[in-house]
């Protein structure tokens, strides 16, 4: 095809007469993100995220009222009970990694431990 170009990403292409730079894609891993809702003990919604990044899972909560998030240093027993059921299902189904799950295990026996 005229004016275009199919070489590197940093190469120019003229198209209609004005040279343009070709955009470079990048491929970057997507963060491993999971959430869910539940009920508290009073009757309020509950949020819950889980996002796997640099290799641990870092929890956040939210009561629906609640403008910000909480991020949780140690997350609670119950939310990483449920992550670990999240990622197990959804390994079955294969959206998740075994990694995944053997991750969520690993964090609930460190947290069994202290």
């Amino acid at each position: 095809m005229p004016g275009a170009s199919f070489g590197p990403a940093s190469e120019t292409a003229s198209v209609n007469g004005l040279a343009k730079k070709s955009s470079k894609v990048v491929n970057r891993p997507m963060r491993n993100f999971h959430a869910w809702t539940h009920r508290t003990e009073e009757g309020e919604k509950r949020e819950v995220r889980a996002v796997k990044n640099q290799g641990r899972w870092r929890l956040q909560s939210k009561v629906k009222q609640d403008e910000e998030w909480t991020y949780h240093e140690v997350p609670e027993k119950s939310d990483l009970e449920e992550l670990r059921e999240i990622l197990w299902r959804k390994y079955q189904r294969r959206r998740a990694s075994h990694e995944d799950v053997l991750l969520a295990d690993k964090m609930l026996a460190d947290l069994a431990r202290n």
